[in-house]
């Protein structure tokens, strides 16, 4: 299972990435958010697991492309 969380870098987001990444089934954790070198932070945390993307919520476009590409939005 592929997880994007959306909002990844900020206090709450950080949270959903740490527990997600605990899981056995799911594969990739995607640390998504405004600011990519924040994300990237997040998710050099758990190397191996995450992966970060700067996501700007407000493009329908990218947001789509993302969203198709996991199975999970946090």
């Amino acid at each position: 299972m592929k997880v994007l969380v959306l909002g990844g870098a900020g206090g709450m987001g950080q949270v959903a990435v740490r527990e997600a990444v605990r899981f056995d089934f799911v594969e990739s954790v995607t640390v998504a958010d405004l600011h990519a070198e924040h994300a990237a932070e997040v998710a050099a945390l758990y190397p191996g697991k995450a992966g970060a993307i700067g996501l700007d919520i407000n493009d329908r476009a990218a947001m789509g492309a993302a969203i198709t590409a996991h199975d999970v939005v946090l």
